[in-house]
């Protein structure tokens, strides 16, 4: 019930539940070329009624999440430290119980000859409230060509700061506070 100037009383009609309708791609992912090792982020985002859901093929089969592969959230896809097989077509599945809709895209991966892939194995370890050691080993591919690693970061309202060294870890001492994602 609303109160009107008048003081009259008047009731305010429920909003009708949206119509059923099929899926709709309204955001389709991008066609993505990068480098070996870097992250892939694909985004698809759809609407329906009932709310579709969503998911990935790679090649047509299903994507499967793993420490790699991600889906944060729906319709998005990250793939961390891409590799030559992350190459290939990719496809955001939407479905609800009126039908399917999908959208396509492909990822290339570039291989640049003679250059070092990324570091492997890379963990992070809490050493204190303000400290952390990161840990990796040397890369796959053409790691005789590397004189030192460069860890950059930032503190909260500075400058950003590097570390370098041949070492394959560093300890970053006072940090405001450590957040793994």
């Amino acid at each position: 019930r609303v109160r009107g100037a008048a003081g009259a009383v008047c009731h305010a009609a429920p909003t009708p539940p949206p119509p059923p309708a099929p899926p709709m791609i309204l955001q389709s992912p991008e066609m993505v070329s990068l480098s070996r090792g870097n992250t892939a982020r694909l985004v698809c985002n759809s609407s329906g009624e009932p709310a579709p859901t969503l998911r990935w093929l790679k090649d047509g089969e299903p994507v499967q999440p793993n420490g790699r592969v991600k889906t944060p959230s729906p319709g998005v896809l990250l793939i961390n430290q891409l590799g030559v097989a992350d190459a290939g077509y990719y496809q955001c599945i939407s479905t609800n119980d009126l039908g399917t809709a999908c959208a396509t895209t492909r990822l290339s991966v570039i291989v640049r000859e003679g250059l070092p892939s990324a570091p492997r194995l890379r963990s992070a370890s809490p050493q204190s409230s303000t400290a952390v050691l990161l840990i990796w080993e040397r890369p796959e591919h053409n790691s005789d060509q590397i004189i030192g690693f460069s860890v950059h970061y930032q503190q909260a309202g500075e400058q950003q700061l590097s570390l370098q060294g041949a070492a394959c870890s560093c300890r970053i001492p006072k940090l405001l506070g450590i957040l793994f994602i």
